[in-house]
């Protein structure tokens, strides 16, 4: 009869530590390591408890001997499957608890990444933010020397640039005959119009008439040539002087430039003419080597 209430309270036992294997995965799954300790502590107490009432089982003297073999024999199984549970259920939790880790320090590491990343973003917002204050304060001082339109002059009034490009030739014939240039204008047509202020694509072409013949450095042919492909007008001013290097070439538009080859001047032309073409919608870039003269090309939409 003892054996029985040996068996009974060994069964309570199995229960708990059963309870305590689901507390356990569940404080696995959550995260918490107190109530994960503390469920191992008690299987450990349980499974020590179950198994010293299985030695003290054994070694009472059994009323009949036959049914104690019996019942001792299937103690003895009880007993072994259930420290074969129990090795089982320890390896689980621990499996359970390296992978925890391992989720735990995967996310530190993704949390590292994801603050880097926000830091690299931070640092993109802070660099286009001053790129956009730059290119804002640039367009502003590119429309304050846009020239002003006299009074009573018109926007929308269709002008001739080839006969404009022509008078800028006279105008500066002197100077280029001083300096030995040839100035000579190129196009298939007689005349071409767009809509646009005579007096600023006047200033325009002096500008930079006025600037090949001042750094070509030596005689020369400059060869303005207007054409015309669909809506827009192309204008290419090509030199054959002492040209710039790429690196220099790249700033001639900006305010105040001043190259290598610098002989007078405050570097205000070629920013005003650029001013001059965007302010039409148009395009204005340079191209030039060393040694090999300079090119200025200028696109303006025809505004039919």
């Amino acid at each position: 009869m003892k054996s029985r209430h040996l068996t009974t309270i060994k069964v309570i036992f199995t229960i708990i530590i059963a309870a305590t294997f689901i507390l356990a995965l569940y404080a696995t799954a959550s995260n918490k390591h107190n109530m994960l300790m503390a469920c191992v502590v008690i299987q450990s107490i349980c499974t020590f408890a179950v198994l010293i009432l299985t030695f003290s089982d054994s070694d009472e003297e059994p009323e009949d001997d036959e049914f104690s073999s019996q019942e001792a024999l299937s103690d003895k199984l009880m007993s072994k499957d259930l420290q074969n549970e129990v090795s089982r259920l320890k390896n689980v939790v621990s499996a359970l608890t390296d992978d925890n880790k391992a989720v735990s320090e995967k996310l530190a590491s993704s949390e590292a990444q994801v603050s880097e990343l926000n830091d690299t973003v931070s640092n993109l917002n802070a660099q286009l933010q001053v790129f956009e204050q730059t290119s804002m304060s640039k367009s502003n001082s590119l429309y304050n020397l846009l020239p002003e339109i006299p009074d009573g002059s018109s926007e929308n009034v269709p002008i001739d640039i080839i006969n404009i490009a022509n008078e800028v030739s006279k105008e500066l014939a002197k100077e280029a005959e001083k300096a030995d240039i040839n100035v000579q204008i190129s196009s298939t047509q007689s005349s071409l119009f767009l809509k646009a202020d005579p007096q600023r694509i006047r200033i325009m072409f002096r500008n930079i008439v006025d600037n090949s013949i001042k750094y070509m450095q030596r005689s020369g042919v400059l060869v303005i040539t207007i054409s015309n492909i669909g809506q827009d007008a192309f204008i290419v001013l090509k030199d054959n002087g002492s040209g710039l290097s790429d690196a220099e070439t790249s700033h001639i538009f900006e305010l105040n430039f001043q190259g290598s080859n610098r002989i007078s001047g405050n570097g205000l032309g070629l920013a005003q003419s650029k001013a001059i073409v965007n302010h039409y919608g148009g395009i204005i870039y340079a191209k030039s080597n060393l040694g090999s003269g300079m090119g200025i090309y200028i696109q303006l939409p025809i505004r039919g």
